[in-house]
């Protein structure tokens, strides 16, 4: 179930978030789009490249998972997690 998880649902939702987030944030870094919110008004690409760093790494940690579930299915049912 969890293999099915990943594959259908978890993993298309994550890369589409990802997708759109890196055109986020190239749309702001070409224009230098700044927030427009206080007297600093600093540029906003800094932000939202983090947005897309923490959406890739949330990505593979799915791609671990279901690497994961596929060796439990194989057979490898001795997986050690590090200490």
């Amino acid at each position: 179930m969890d293999t099915v998880g990943y594959v259908f649902l978890f993993l298309p939702v994550i890369s589409w978030l990802a997708f759109a987030l890196w055109e986020y944030w190239y749309e702001a870094f070409l224009t230098g789009e700044q927030s427009g919110q206080s007297a600093w008004n600093p540029v906003i690409w800094p932000f939202r490249l983090t947005f897309f760093i923490g959406i890739a790494v949330l990505w593979m940690q799915g791609v671990a998972e279901l690497l994961k579930c596929i060796l439990f299915l194989r057979g490898h049912t001795e997986l050690r997690e590090a200490d």
